[in-house]
C-alpha cells in the first residue's frame, strides 16, 4: 500500500506539471533524450570492470530551449561523455546502410587507493568499437555492434592484463501494419530508463549505478537478448520483451512489459517476472516543465521470494540474498534546464532501496561465504541516498566542453567532485582530461576511496 500510495503521488505530480506546462505555452523544453549507465561497479575500487551488462538508448543532441539561439555547430549530447548505441534506421533512413569504427584509448589513475591500504591504482583501456545499421526498405533494419578490448591494470605491486571480444548489440527489427506495430529478435539495450549513473527502470538489466561519471566504456551499452514486440500508436504505446538472460540463475525467463499514455507528460506502468526468483513493478514519468526544463522519475518496487534468500544456489551471489532483505523499492528522479543546445545544468536524487542498513551488515559479515569478502560489501551496499548536480558548459572560440559536478552521498555525508574537460581536435578526434577528488570522514564511502587526486584521460578517434 506504501507503494501504491507513492505511484499515485508521482502520478500526480506529473500531472499537475504537464497542466503547468501546457499553460505556460511555449516556454517549455523539447524531451531531454535518454542516456546511457552502466551497473554498479565496485565502490572500494571505482576503476573496478564492470561485471554485468549495461544498456542504454539513443541520446541524441537536445534541440535548443526556446529561449536560446540557434547553434550551428552540433557539438553538445545529453550528456557529454555519453555515446549513442546502434542506431535504429528503419523509418527514418529507407534503404540506408550506416556504419562507424573508432579507436577508444582509456587511462585513469588513483593514488593511496583505500587510504593506504591497496597501494596506487591504474588502469589503461583499448577499445576498438565497431557497428552497422543496414536498413533494406523504411520498415526493416539489422543492426550489429560489437567491440574488442585490451586491458592493462596495476594494483600496487600486482600487474595484470586481459582481452576480450563482445558483441554488444545484434538485433533485426521490422515494422508492420503501417509502421504501428513492431517485432525485434536479437541482442538489443533495453533502453526504458532514462538514467545516465541509475536506471532503476530497465527492469531486466537490473541497472544499479556507477560512481566512474567520467569514464568512458563502450560496455555501458551492451544489450540483452530478447524477443521484442511493440505497438506504438498516437496516444499510447506497449512494449513486451521475453528475455532468457540468466535464466538458469532466475529459475526461468524474464518477462517485461510497459504501456506509455503519451502526452506533455508520457506516464509508463511497467511490470516484469524474473523466473521464480523475483518480480517488479513501477512508473516512469517523463514531461516537459516551464523555462527549459525538463523532468524524469522512475520509481520501482521488488519483490523477492523469500525461498530464495536462503536457497544456497543463490546465497551470496544477490544483494538480497545476503541482507535477507525480501522486498525494496529504488527511485530515481532528474531535473535539467537547457540554457542551450550545449550548456545545462541538471539535478538527480537516487534512493538505493537493495543495500544493508547498519544492522544488516553485522548480520551478513557472519553469515558471508568464505570466498566472499565482507569489507566489499560493507563499503558498496549500504541502503542509501544520493544527489547528483552538473553543469555542463561550452567556450565556442576554443570547441571546447567541461563539466564540473559533485556526487554526495547524503546517507553519510561523503562527497566525490570531478571536473571534465573534452575538446574537439579534429573533425574525427576528441581527447578529454577529468580529475576526481574524494571527501568524507572515516568509513564513509567517499572518505575510503583516497586523499589524493583521481585522474583520467580519453581519446577517441573515429575511423569513419
Amino acid at each position: 500500500m506504501r507503494v501504491l500510495r507513492f505511484f499515485s503521488a508521482c502520478i500526480c505530480l506529473a500531472m499537475a506539471a504537464s497542466g503547468f506546462a501546457r499553460a505556460q505555452g511555449s516556454d517549455v523544453a523539447p524531451k531531454e533524450q535518454t542516456q546511457v549507465a552502466t551497473q554498479d561497479p565496485t565502490v572500494v575500487d571505482p576503476f573496478a570492470k564492470v561485471q554485468a551488462p549495461e544498456s542504454s538508448t539513443h541520446p541524441p543532441i537536445p534541440p535548443p530551449a526556446s529561449n536560446a539561439p540557434e547553434s550551428t555547430t552540433a557539438t553538445a549530447q545529453t550528456d557529454p561523455f555519453a555515446e549513442a548505441q546502434t542506431a535504429d534506421a528503419s523509418s527514418r533512413n529507407p534503404s540506408q546502410f550506416t556504419r562507424s569504427l573508432k579507436l577508444l584509448y582509456q587511462g585513469t589513475y588513483l593514488p593511496d587507493l583505500l587510504s593506504g591500504e591497496g597501494g596506487d591504482q591504474a588502469q589503461q583501456d583499448f577499445f576498438l568499437d565497431a557497428g552497422f545499421n543496414w536498413a533494406s526498405n523504411e520498415d526493416a533494419s539489422l543492426g550489429v555492434r560489437i567491440v574488442a578490448n585490451h586491458e592493462q591494470s596495476k594494483n600496487g605491486s600486482m600487474a595484470s592484463h586481459s582481452d576480450d571480444v563482445t558483441a554488444l548489440e545484434y538485433f533485426y527489427r521490422q515494422q508492420f501494419a503501417d509502421a504501428t506495430q513492431a517485432l525485434t529478435i536479437g541482442r538489443k539495450t533495453m533502453d526504458w530508463s532514462s538514467g545516465f549513473q541509475w536506471r532503476p527502470a530497465d527492469l531486466i538489466d537490473n541497472g544499479f549505478s556507477t560512481k566512474n561519471v567520467n569514464i568512458e566504456s563502450p560496455y555501458r551499452y551492451r544489450g540483452v537478448d530478447q524477443l521484442r514486440y511493440e505497438l506504438i500508436q498516437p496516444s499510447f504505446e506497449a512494449v513486451a520483451i521475453l528475455s532468457n538472460r540468466d535464466k538458469d540463475f532466475f529459475g526461468g525467463d524474464q518477462v517485461a512489459v510497459k504501456l506509455t499514455l503519451k502526452s506533455i507528460a508520457d506516464v509508463s506502468m511497467i511490470a516484469s517476472v524474473n523466473g521464480n526468483y523475483s518480480r517488479k513493478y513501477g512508473v516512469i514519468i517523463d514531461s516537459n516543465l516551464p523555462w527549459a526544463t525538463t523532468l524524469a522519475l522512475e520509481a520501482v518496487h521488488v519483490d523477492v521470494d523469500k525461498d530464495k534468500l536462503t536457497d544456497p544456489a543463490h546465497f551470496g551471489r544477490t544483494l538480497e540474498s545476503l541482507s535477507g532483505i525480501s522486498s525494496y523499492e529504488d527511485v530515481y528522479l532528474r531535473l535539467t534546464k537547457f540554457i542551450d543546445d550545449k550548456r545545462r545544468m541538471s539535478l538527480e536524487y537516487f534512493h538505493n532501496g537493495r543495500g544493508f542498513d547498519g544492522a544488516q551488515i553485522a548480520v551478513a559479515a557472519d553469515r558471508l561465504p568464505l570466498a566472499v569478502d565482507p569489507a566489499l560489501f560493507s563499503q558498496q551496499y549500504l541502503g542509501r541516498d544520493y544527489v547528483y548536480m552538473a553543469y555542463t558548459g561550452y567556450v565556442d572560440t576554443w570547441r571546447l566542453q567541461f563539466k564540473p559536478s559533485v556526487l554526495v552521498n547524503i546517507s553519510d555525508g561523503s562527497y566525490s567532485g570531478a571536473i571534465s574537460v573534452e575538446r574537439e581536435l579534429s573533425g574525427s578526434s576528441n581527447l578529454t582530461l577529468y580529475v576526481d577528488t574524494f571527501h568524507g570522514g572515516a568509513g564513509s564511502e567517499f572518505g575510503s576511496v583516497t586523499h589524493g587526486l583521481g585522474v583520467g584521460i580519453s581519446y577517441v578517434f573515429h575511423f569513419f
